[in-house]
């Protein structure tokens, strides 16, 4: 496929996903990442426009950008990324509604060329959206449960936003943080998270404290395992990610979406086949009777 057939492939969703343009995009990385960054920029500079397309002319261009240059685990996306998500949220609310809720973390830690200080300066910055913030914490453990991060190195991270690198006021970004520390097993950083909970800086429906005691009660070894077998790690096929999504399926036939009676009446009242029974009662088929006059 031509460069231009690819990602007119990509333009809309055209209810199949488009897996000869995906592979060829594949095929051809170095001549389509340069391509898919200048779109990933494009959807941050047009994002106002482009969230107020509805249907059929909803842009999906952006979405295979964010996908294929997290599978080429391109590092010169990990701004672009973080641009995107920045965007004001009435903007990203018409960009994202696919996506599911791990991507972002998943896209920072695919994109971050496994550097942890890039995912914690990104974590520490107030001037970001907190769930941005939050995202580059679970991106952190998802380096962790791919292996590309000890766990030690993690736990001093965590340590340093409990003890002074976040403001000690409630917030998402505490829930993300306590969330992310309990995956990784909670022995060193306990009474940091308890005082968390004492301070009231978590929501209680998000986790208790007797689920980290729970965690805790585990062995570091079994939590780890659990932690590399469960977590969603680097994305490495876009088009196993994306292609069970609702907007790249058929919509079914309008008949099946009927109640059965509604059904039932459709089939009474439907335009015979030619070789059909007339409906008029003659006993000849269609063709011969009224469907011929």
């Amino acid at each position: 496929m031509e460069l231009q057939e690819i990602f007119q492939e990509f333009e809309v969703s055209r209810r199949y996903f488009p897996h000869r343009a995906v592979r060829a995009a594949v095929s051809r990385q170095e001549e389509v990442t340069p391509l898919l960054l200048r779109d990933l920029e494009a959807v941050c500079a047009q994002a106002e426009s482009l969230s107020k397309l509805s249907g059929s002319k909803t842009p999906y261009r952006h979405f295979f950008a964010l996908y294929l240059l997290s599978q080429f685990r391109e590092e010169r996306a990990f701004s672009g990324i973080v641009d995107f998500f920045s965007l004001p949220s009435m903007y990203l609310a018409g960009l994202t509604s696919p996506l599911p809720p791990e991507f972002p973390g998943r896209a920072l830690a695919s994109t971050s060329g496994g550097d942890a200080e890039k995912l914690r300066s990104l974590a520490a910055d107030h001037a970001c959206p907190v769930f941005l913030r939050g995202h580059a914490l679970d991106a952190m453990k998802i380096l962790v449960a791919e292996g590309d991060l000890p766990r030690e190195e993690a736990i001093d991270h965590f340590r340093a936003f409990f003890r002074g690198g976040f403001v000690r006021e409630r917030s998402s970004v505490w829930d993300y943080l306590i969330s992310a520390s309990v995956r990784l097993h909670p022995e060193e950083l306990y009474e940091d998270i308890q005082a968390a909970f004492d301070e009231n800086l978590v929501e209680r429906f998000f986790l208790y404290p007797k689920d980290v005691d729970t965690f805790r009660a585990i062995s570091r070894e079994k939590v780890m395992l659990h932690l590399r077998r469960s977590t969603p790690g680097y994305i490495r096929d876009c088009a196993k990610e994306m292609e069970g999504w609702g907007s790249f399926k058929a919509p079914k036939d309008v008949c099946s979406l009927m109640s059965p009676a509604a059904q039932l009446f459709a089939g009474k009242h439907r335009r015979p086949g030619a070789n059909d029974p007339c409906s008029c009662g003659s006993g000849r088929k269609y063709k011969k009777c009224c469907g011929g006059s």
